[in-house]
């Protein structure tokens, strides 16, 4: 079993060493090596099977229903498909944003800010975060400025957003006041910070809290 280990408790230095890296990131190779060992940064998902047969049953359904109430005329249906294109075409321009890293932080690779699918960041990288980026993974703050707040409503449930420093706690902190982590699935409201990332995929916060 993995042994837990509470990196808001840590020294900046002992972070980097415990994730065996440095503040000028990861090289390439080694990141593709973690990758292998440690997985894609995604969240666990019900079966694509699974999730397939239940959104044709519930259209089935819906079509079902407008035809029992004489809805489904030609014109419905033409209105209909013109729906069903923009919803897919949307998950495809979604997905492509994604791809390109378009919306999340910079990461530190060979010494160089690229823009990278969140899918491919490993624990080790170094994150340059700006306003409005999305944070796609656990991490520890190495430093900020001095304006430096997250949205964590996904997360906490709390709606205001958090006034993030560089610190170590001596005791056990709960989840909302850990101040010198940011976390997966929530967004920076302000400022611009560098942090390394702790945990990924089904290791994060949120997805831990959302069982």
């Amino acid at each position: 079993m993995a042994v837990k280990i509470d990196y808001y408790k840590k020294r900046k230095e002992d972070v980097l060493s415990n994730l065996e890296t440095s503040s000028e990131g990861l090289s390439s190779e080694e990141a593709n090596r973690r990758l292998l060992r440690l997985g894609k940064n995604v969240l666990a998902k019900r079966n694509s099977v699974q999730e397939l047969f239940s959104s044709l049953f519930k259209i089935i359904l819906f079509i079902f229903v407008l035809y029992v109430l004489g809805l489904f005329t030609p014109s419905f249906v033409m209105l209909f498909l013109y729906i069903i294109i923009g919803w897919i075409f949307n998950i495809v321009i979604e997905k492509i944003k994604i791809g390109m890293g378009f919306g999340f932080p910079k990461v530190l690779r060979d010494k160089k800010e690229c823009s990278l699918n969140p899918e491919k960041i490993v624990p080790g990288d170094i994150l340059s975060l700006n306003e409005g980026n999305k944070i796609p993974a656990d991490a520890y703050l190495l430093e900020k400025t001095h304006d430096f707040q997250t949205q964590e409503e996904t997360l906490t449930g709390f709606s205001s957003p958090i006034n993030k420093k560089v610190t170590v706690y001596g005791e056990d902190i709960h989840i909302r006041f850990r101040k010198n982590m940011i976390y997966s699935g929530t967004t920076v409201r302000l400022g611009s910070a560098k942090a390394v990332v702790t945990k990924t995929g089904n290791k994060t916060a949120i997805f831990n809290y959302s069982k």
